[in-house]
């Protein structure tokens, strides 16, 4: 759900030059997003129903400038796989001014009204943490302008 907010909360806001993709420290490779986070996503005008899960790579790891993780324990699986992405690796709720601090749990075998209400707070936490993307980009799109002077 969190990639396909962020997706859209940046297109809505035409924060140019930033690719966004989705992967987990768990799950099945290729299985498809929760039933209940389709049904969730579609109320809201999302559509998950060509998500499919997929493990992070070394790869991915490289070439991201920012990884936003949901709780601690992803955090701690992507340093003990990749410690080079400390500093870029982060819990969505610490990242940006006015951070609340905490996780975001996980829906996956949760009812729906639980998948409702982690939607809310990723939806809030997307919202916050847009204005620190836009900077990001605009400073990334700047430092690439430059390297090829």
């Amino acid at each position: 759900m969190a990639e396909e907010i962020l997706r859209q909360a940046v297109r809505e806001e035409g924060i140019p030059h930033i690719r966004i993709a989705s992967a987990g420290v768990m799950g099945l490779e290729g299985s498809e997003a929760c039933l209940n986070a389709r049904i969730v996503a579609r109320h809201h005008g999302l559509d998950l129903s060509s998500h499919r899960a997929r493990r992070l790579t070394a790869g991915m790891v490289h070439e991201a400038d920012l990884i936003l993780v949901m709780e601690k324990h992803h955090r701690k699986s992507v340093l003990s796989g990749w410690p080079s992405a400390s500093g870029k690796t982060v819990l969505l709720k610490a990242f940006g001014p006015n951070a609340p601090g905490g996780e975001v749990a996980d829906p996956v075998g949760r009812d729906l009204d639980f998948t409702e209400t982690c939607f809310d707070e990723l939806h809030a936490e997307i919202r916050r943490i847009l204005p620190e993307i836009r900077k990001r980009a605009r400073e990334k799109r700047a430092l690439f302008s430059l390297l090829r002077g």
